[in-house]
């Protein structure tokens, strides 16, 4: 299955960056900011789902309190980046090995597009458990 299914597949639909910024109350200074450390990869169209979805999630840590008052800044973002790259990198080969060869690539597509869901709750899952087993170590610690 070629790559550019999958990345036509992850980024239909874009959304203005102008749009992106009031939605979602993040200051134009951060969204240029998450583009310079390509966390974020907006075109002349604007932002891709994956980058909305990013942006949501940032702007739900600031309005939490996780922001520039605390010494959280966008560079926070590249540990998570950097920690996941090689996982979708060994992912990706995965991928092409197993859905390679004799699978029609509609059906190839169609998997592709069901497992993104399950695989996004399947990580958010296990960072909290690992979360909340250091919390524990911690707290059996003192």
């Amino acid at each position: 299955m070629p790559l550019k299914v999958i990345r036509e597949l992850l980024e239909r639909e874009r959304m203005p960056a102008e749009e992106a910024g009031s939605r979602y109350d993040m200051p134009k200074e951060v969204l240029d900011r998450l583009g310079e450390l390509e966390v974020l990869t907006p075109n002349e169209d604007g932002y891709s789902p994956s980058d909305v979805r990013i942006i949501e999630a940032i702007s739900r840590f600031r309005a939490g309190g996780y922001d520039e008052s605390l010494g959280f800044t966008v560079y926070d973002t590249l540990r998570y980046k950097q920690a996941l790259e090689p996982l979708v990198a060994e992912e990706m080969q995965i991928l092409r090995d197993r859905l390679a060869g004799d699978l029609d690539p509609e059906r190839a597509v169609e998997i592709v597009e069901a497992g993104v869901g399950p695989l996004n709750d399947l990580i958010a899952a296990l960072h909290s458990k690992l979360m909340l087993a250091s919390l524990d170590g911690a707290a059996e610690g003192t």
